[in-house]
């Protein structure tokens, strides 16, 4: 093509490891994202990454993304904290510890997603959507996008 082209060398290793991953397709169609916080969205004091890339593809494909959470802090303190955007959301849904979460959900094709297990228990049994543990994320990513 008669380009002049040069070489910038780089000084260090790379090692590449390949291994397979699980890819999912569900057949529900969803519209509205209801999602935890605490042990969900952040997880060891650190923002869960899948959870992050999930809710961004949420955002692309244009889903609403509701967070509905009983964090025990200032929220919206927290959420800067750790560097989350509130306007990720759609609504943000802050309720008393011993509120049922069940109580705030609209369950016209949405999920929800909850590391509680009691949590999502009670959300299927009230409303009969699918629940989703925070491992169970990558169930629900498109690995195309």
């Amino acid at each position: 093509m008669g380009y002049d082209i040069s070489v910038i060398p780089n000084n260090y290793n790379v090692e590449m490891d390949r291994t397979l991953i699980s890819r999912y397709e569900i057949d529900y169609n969803y519209e509205t994202v209801y999602f935890d916080f605490d042990d969900t969205l952040i997880i060891d004091n650190k923002v869960n990454l899948k959870a992050i890339w999930f809710l961004y593809q949420c955002l692309n494909s244009g889903k609403k993304i509701i967070l509905l959470t009983k964090h025990d802090k200032e929220l919206y303190r927290s959420m800067e904290k750790y560097k989350i955007n509130s306007n990720i959301f759609s609504e943000i849904i802050h309720i008393a510890p011993t509120d049922s979460k069940s109580s705030y959900i609209r369950p016209h094709k949405a999920i929800f997603i909850d590391n509680a297990y009691n949590e999502r228990k009670d959300v299927e049994s009230v409303h009969h959507i699918p629940v989703f543990d925070v491992d169970n994320i990558e169930v629900l990513m498109d690995w195309r996008s």
